[in-house]
């Protein structure tokens, strides 16, 4: 038994150990819990077989519900990782596949710092850039893999913030298929593309930027709302992205 494999039976172990004991705790056939707020105050319901009922006294029952829920979205999040460890021993033929680098960093540091539900987005597959993939020769402390400094800088930015992204996921617009650098998943649950231009001294580069920023907005993708556009002037430095990151999605 080789080291990965042991590696990944020990993450399996870990796993299924944590399932277990959040699913002691978690009652599949509680109550919901939402919370309304009327001129400046809160309030919390739960929901029942059809039926509302005011809990905004009762403080226990609050935290109660609220950690139910938690544990049920973890479940989630623990039984879509051990489903991914069982699959990465059944290929471990292929160990330097990217699919099997991905399970390998599933229980680091960092997920820690994000929602399951985000970190879930982040790590599952989806169809990404693929041309030139030599060229993504710079990685985040997250492991993300970027084409140059600049993209490792805004990249390492948006991580510094714990903001989830993806990188050159694939988007069609008008049958016009796009990569965009970062998409990012902004804490009030809107999506923001970001665009790092260089070589606009580049004749057929500037123009092909000025349509990819025209496909956007016919998406929908307005610049100054969620489409973020930069270039080399704009982040000369880390407290530069920091400006624009707290401008534009941390609004």
């Amino acid at each position: 038994m080789d080291y990965t494999e042991v590696l990944l039976k020990k993450l399996l172990e870990k796993i299924n150990l944590q399932l277990k004991n959040t699913k002691k705790n978690y009652k599949n056939k509680e109550a919901a819990v939402y919370m309304r707020v009327r001129n400046g105050r809160y309030y919390f319901y739960e929901l029942a077989d059809g039926k509302t009922k005011g809990i905004t006294s009762d403080k226990n029952r609050i935290i109660y519900l609220a950690r139910n829920i938690k544990n049920e979205k973890e479940i989630k999040a623990l039984e879509n990782n051990r489903k991914t460890i069982i699959e990465a021993l059944e290929k471990l033929q292929k160990p330097k596949s990217e699919r099997l680098n991905k399970i390998l960093n599933i229980f680091n540091d960092y997920e820690s710092l994000y929602t399951a539900e985000d970190w879930n987005w982040m790590t599952e597959d989806y169809e990404r850039n693929t041309f030139r993939s030599e060229e993504l020769k710079y990685k985040t402390k997250r492991g993300v893999q970027v084409r140059s400094k600049s993209e490792l800088l805004i990249g390492s930015r948006l991580e510094q913030h714990n903001l989830p992204f993806r990188t050159e996921e694939k988007m069609v617009i008008d049958g016009k298929i796009l990569f965009p650098d970062f998409i990012i998943r902004c804490p009030d649950g809107r999506i923001v593309i970001w665009e790092h231009f260089g070589l606009m001294d580049d004749e057929d580069y500037y123009y092909r930027a000025q349509q990819k920023i025209e496909l956007y907005r016919k998406a929908g993708f307005v610049q100054h709302k969620n489409l973020i556009c930069t270039w080399e002037e704009d982040i000369t430095s880390a407290d530069d992205i920091d400006a624009i990151i707290k401008r534009f999605i941390l609004m």
